[in-house]
This record gives C-alpha cells, sequence and structure tokens, in this order.
C-alpha cells in the first residue's frame, strides 16, 4: 500500500485550511453580516459622499447588505464542496483533484473580487487566506512526487 508523502500530506492541510476560511467567511456574514458592515458603510459614506446627506445609510447597508449575503452563500457552498474535494484527495480518489482545482480557481476568483470592493478587513483576510491555501493545495497536489503517489496507489489496487 502506498503511504502519503509529505507533499500530499501538507496539500490536504491546505485544502482543509482554505475550506474553512471560506465556510467561515460565509457563516460570519450571515450571522452577523450588518454590524460587520456598518462601519465600513459609515466610513464610505463620510469619506466618499462627505456627510453631504445624499445617500441614506440604512439604505445603503441594506443594499450592501444583499450582495453580501449572494457572496456569503458563493463562499459557503465553494467551501463546502472544496471541504468534500479534500477529503476525497485525502482518501486516493484522483479524480477528485481536478474538483480541488477547480474549487481553487473558484476562490481566487471571489477573494480578487473581494478584494477590489467595499468591504470589512476580516471577510477580506479570509478571502485571501481561502484562496492562497486552497492554491497552495492545487500546486502541490499536481507536483511529480504527488503523481508518482497517485501512480503506485493506482497500481497497487490493480494487482
Amino acid at each position: 500500500m502506498a503511504s502519503r508523502g509529505v507533499l500530499l500530506t501538507v496539500a490536504c492541510a491546505l485544502g482543509l485550511l482554505g475550506s474553512l476560511a471560506a465556510l467561515a467567511w460565509g457563516v460570519l456574514v450571515l450571522a452577523d453580516g450588518r454590524e460587520l458592515l456598518r462601519p465600513v458603510i459609515a466610513e464610505f459614506i463620510d469619506v466618499q459622499l462627505d456627510g453631504t446627506g445624499v445617500l441614506n445609510p440604512e439604505d445603503f447597508l441594506n443594499d450592501a447588505y444583499t450582495l453580501f449575503f449572494g457572496r456569503a452563500t458563493l463562499w459557503l457552498g465553494l467551501g463546502c464542496f472544496a471541504l468534500v474535494a479534500t477529503v476525497l484527495v485525502w482518501l486516493w480518489q484522483g479524480w477528485a483533484r481536478i474538483g480541488l482545482a477547480v474549487f481553487a480557481v473558484a476562490a481566487i476568483v471571489l477573494a480578487l473580487r473581494d478584494l477590489a470592493d467595499l468591504g470589512p478587513g476580516l471577510l477580506k483576510t479570509l478571502g485571501v487566506l481561502s484562496a492562497a491555501a486552497l492554491l497552495a493545495a492545487l500546486v502541490l497536489q499536481w507536483l511529480p512526487a504527488t503523481n508518482a503517489q497517485y501512480r503506485t496507489k493506482r497500481e497497487s489496487r490493480s494487482r
């Protein structure tokens, strides 16, 4: 039986970290999203609109929360699927590496989107952490040494 190497173990640990960060992003917004957004919205109105009173802060907060709620569901879905893919990679399901790669790319796109948008620093940090961890897992799971481990495992199953 082929043993898991260091690279595959680290890739799965990073996949787990990235998945949990994505899940945390979604849970934070669903649990206390309005309060996370309130200071960011207030600062935006003070700095950008110079307190002109053109925009009602509560209306702006409601609109922003609606968008954040949608992104929270994306992060939750991404986190759940990445977690399942990570567990399947750990269980030697080679095809799951493709799924984990897809979710890593999705996390990177979503994190870049969040960085460019108005939002709390905590959520931006969680998004970048998720994207970076899943990107590192993506790279590590496709290195030649990891591919050799999967090949050895596949050959030992066919005997």
